[in-house]
């Protein structure tokens, strides 16, 4: 009987660990823009970027990144200084960002990097829980509550959660069935 209860608990426990979404095990705030870049001369090249993780640069100078979103907005701005970044500057990931504009020390833009796919919110007054878009990193979008979206992913979880409690219950109805069927042919 031991050995039923702890394949049952495993069974059970199973279903569940299979619910976790990205977001509950790594937090979005924890990711990082890094920018790759060649400086040269005082000029600025060859600019890409990366989503990373850890920590993010704390040098200061200058140069600015400024980071905007769907509507050209700037949503945030950092100062660093390319000949002290050695080609490298991160900064944390802004969820509507859609480019980031590299600008020298006199206000003129150098470089432009279009962050496709690094955004979440797009602005279009749909709150799109599918693609990561809630009430705190997508306010413009997700002021009311869209019961909709959350009704069909709640109901997805406790199904699944629903059909492997229901599977590991027939598994342990029939071990019982078979264990109480094999010890009345022992006795007889």
């Amino acid at each position: 009987m031991k050995k039923l209860f702890i394949i049952f608990a495993m069974v059970v426990s199973s279903g569940f660990v299979s619910y976790a979404k990205a977001e509950d095990v790594l937090p979005r705030n924890e990711f990082n823009y890094q920018f790759n870049f060649e400086f040269r001369d005082g000029v600025i090249s060859n600019v890409d970027y990366n989503i990373v993780t850890g920590d993010i640069s704390q040098e200061s100078g200058d140069w600015t990144i400024t980071i905007n979103n769907p509507r050209t907005e700037a949503v945030a701005d950092y100062n660093f200084d390319p000949a002290i970044s050695a080609g490298v500057f991160i900064v944390p990931v802004s969820d509507n960002g859609t480019e980031a504009i590299f600008t020298n020390p006199q206000g003129v833009q150098v470089a432009r990097v279009w962050l496709a796919g690094s955004r979440v919110c797009d602005d279009n007054g749909a709150c799109e829980r599918d693609s990561g878009e809630d009430e705190q990193n997508c306010p413009a979008d997700c002021s009311v509550v869209d019961t909709a979206s959350i009704t069909q992913s709640g109901m997805a979880r406790v199904g699944g959660a629903l059909l492997h409690i229901g599977l590991a219950l027939a598994g342990v109805f029939i071990l019982v069935a078979v264990t109480r069927s094999l010890d009345s042919r022992r006795r007889v």
